[in-house]
């Protein structure tokens, strides 16, 4: 008992003496506050440049803890690459959609869809390129372009390049529209990121990723001989819908025109060099009629590659009636519109029949 009384007199004392001890003049009291309040703004100050400049004073932090708390985001903001490219490049880009007046639904009686693809825009009046095969050679075609805020325009023929395989659509909107960042394909690597932009399969707004496989793949490779061209190949996939489109760099600079795939990792693409040159020619010209087309030009009707062994085994993997043994012949990956010669896509010939009369 004893020595819990002891205990709480010496309290009593302590408490006292800093009583006495507190400042008891309003000026004192004053005085007091001012050097509190300073010290708090000094010690926020210090603590705000040490902040903003951790990069020379992450050594006061122990282990780098706070540093790394404070210059360090989550790993899908440090590596969304992709997704800050499709943002800033989506707006611009298409939905075309080609009708037949002729064909109506027999339900509803409304023209019936015929084909599809893709697009962007190149200028803010509404200035659209695309490749040439999704909009010429359809007879009695009504164009509709469908731009990402989900408006839809009708469209017409501009102006088309059969050879490159480009076509120049023009739409009347009442504001101006988001524009695509033309790059060029010059300076584009083997093993350089690109995105494929597009709508796949009337899949809208859908983005696709792979790297570039070749900067210089030749018309001639891609059995177009009467053509100097030469094409980007990339893994990105590229299928039905995806014509059109943009293939775009990391910068968010299209690269490329989405034109055509082959099989599962090889798709091609249209340098937008070309395509540049395409609209500096041909954006102030009139409409190609259909009728324009010089139609006694000798062709074959389709585009081939040469088979080999790579291709076949690629053929293998998506097709299991492709004979194993198959050595030498083409494989059809185009065939030209209203062309009578029953040879379809993907067909492969492997003989060559003499021509006789029926």
């Amino acid at each position: 008992m004893r020595k819990f009384l002891d205990s709480l007199r010496k309290a009593a004392v302590n408490y006292w003496s800093r009583v006495r001890n507190l400042p008891t003049s309003k000026n004192e009291l004053i005085n007091y506050c001012a050097v509190g309040v300073s010290c708090s703004v000094l010690s926020s100050i210090f603590f705000w440049y040490i902040k903003t400049n951790a990069d020379q004073y992450s050594f006061l932090f122990k282990n780098n803890a706070v540093y790394n708390r404070i210059s360090k985001s989550s790993p899908r903001e440090t590596f969304n690459f992709i997704g800050s490219v499709v943002k800033k490049c989506v707006p611009s880009v298409v939905f075309v959609e080609i009708k037949d007046r002729k064909k109506l639904d027999p339900i509803f009686g409304i023209p019936m869809i015929v084909s599809n693809g893709s697009g962007f825009i190149v200028r803010n009046d509404g200035l659209i390129i695309t490749n040439a095969h999704v909009v010429m050679s359809k007879p009695n075609a009504l164009i509709t372009v469908t731009t990402h805020d989900g408006k839809i325009y009708d469209a017409t023929v501009e102006n088309a390049d059969l050879n490159t395989d480009l076509a120049l659509l023009k739409i009347n909107p009442s504001r101006s529209l988001p524009v695509a960042n033309l790059g060029t394909a010059k300076d584009l690597s083997i093993g350089e990121w690109v995105v494929a932009l597009g709508n796949p399969l009337s899949l809208t707004h859908t983005a696709t990723v792979g790297v570039v496989s070749s900067v210089t793949r030749s018309a001639q490779e891609l059995g177009l001989s009467n053509l100097s061209m030469r094409y980007i190949q990339t893994d990105a996939s590229i299928t039905f819908g995806n014509s059109g489109g943009p293939l775009v760099n990391l910068e968010g600079d299209v690269v490329g025109i989405n034109n055509l795939r082959v099989t599962a990792g090889i798709s091609f693409a249209i340098p937008v060099d070309y395509a540049k040159d395409f609209i500096d020619k041909y954006s102030n010209t009139k409409a190609i009629p259909m009728s324009s087309r010089n139609m006694d030009e000798k062709c074959i009707g389709i585009a081939t590659f040469d088979i080999s062994t790579d291709l076949v085994k690629y053929l293998l993997q998506e097709h299991k009636l492709v004979p194993e043994d198959i050595s030498h012949g083409v494989y059809v990956w185009k065939v030209a519109p209203n062309t009578p010669a029953f040879v379809y896509d993907k067909d492969l010939l492997t003989r060559q029949y003499q021509q006789r009369d029926f």
